[in-house]
């Protein structure tokens, strides 16, 4: 659904695959098309379905498909390791994002929330440098500023297009940045599968735990079709990003990740009807130019101290 922060990856050792930004645009493209398709299946079944019913047949397809992999790989590792601070914290953050994020993606049209969503890295960045005291200069501190200019627009408070519902955006956010942060803190020999994999886990759970408060509607046919496509789509845009991140420059492939903003747009058309409106069409373009401008920033300032 959502973005990490971006992991520095050693591609010189032995027997790494060698570097070819084309690939690596083109998997994080991939990427990017893969987890609006997957949002757009899970916003088509909410139609029909409840969101804990859709958390947890989603996950168990998800689960069923990760096992083996997950055990031939050897990527298993002691259940203790969840016992971490800074895993849990990762946990709490990708389930609050996950049930808020989804929340407002069933009321709201698809190229609005994604938009919100963008918002996430600029507020991780906000956090890192009020709670951690990274120093974070004044450039950076006024594309902040203007992304949330740009959120204000798309959300549009006062105006006839404003909706309660966009607001759940916004703690989705809050939850994206708590994982980001977490992330940092924690062990780095984990697997990203195993990661993945308990992330996965508790995110079913959550929709079991939802189903007492619902309504159970037996998912038809077409239902476990888009929930087993969905799932499908979150996989392969984690291995994609894995491969853009691997083959490709981080500086030149990241920028892509904002190709999502285009196919939310196109299919909110195609399939809703969905046309953004001149403001958020305006907070829109705020928010990417600002995300975009803050991690051009970040890399130009990584560059100068490797010289130093």
């Amino acid at each position: 659904m959502t973005s990490s922060p971006l992991p520095k990856v050693n591609i010189t050792h032995p027997g790494a695959e060698p570097q070819n930004n084309t690939i690596g645009m083109a998997a994080m493209a991939g990427a990017m098309i893969c987890l609006i398709g997957s949002d757009a299946l899970v916003k088509l079944v909410s139609e029909r379905l409840p969101l804990g019913e859709i958390l947890f047949v989603r996950g168990a397809l998800m689960l069923i498909a990760m096992v083996p992999a997950v055990i031939m790989l050897g990527a298993w590792r002691p259940l203790s390791t969840v016992l971490a601070p800074a895993f849990r914290w990762r946990l709490i953050g990708e389930v609050s994002a996950v049930i808020f994020y989804f929340a407002a993606l069933f009321r709201l049209p698809l190229a609005d929330v994604n938009a919100l969503i963008q918002f996430a890295p600029i507020a991780t960045m906000m956090a890192v440098a009020i709670l951690f005291r990274e120093p974070v200069g004044w450039r950076r501190w006024s594309a902040a500023g203007v992304g949330l200019i740009g959120v204000l627009a798309i959300i549009g408070p006062g105006t006839e297009t404003f909706s309660p519902y966009a607001l759940l955006v916004l703690v989705a956010v809050v939850g994206i940045a708590i994982r980001d942060i977490a992330t940092r803190e924690m062990d780095r020999s984990l697997p990203g599968l195993y990661i993945a994999f308990i992330t996965a886990l508790a995110i079913t759970l959550l929709g079991v735990a939802h189903l007492p408060f619902e309504q159970w509607s037996w998912p038809v046919r077409n239902d476990l079709l888009a929930l087993g496509f969905s799932g499908g789509f979150l996989l392969g845009a984690y291995m994609l990003m894995v491969v853009a991140l691997r083959r490709g420059e981080i500086s030149v492939v990241s920028p892509f990740r904002f190709t999502k903003m285009i196919w939310a747009i196109a299919i909110g058309y195609l399939v809703w009807g969905e046309v953004p409106g001149p403001l958020a069409s305006f907070g829109f373009v705020l928010v990417m130019a600002a995300g975009l401008f803050i991690f051009f920033r970040e890399r130009a300032l990584e560059k100068s101290a490797a010289r130093a």
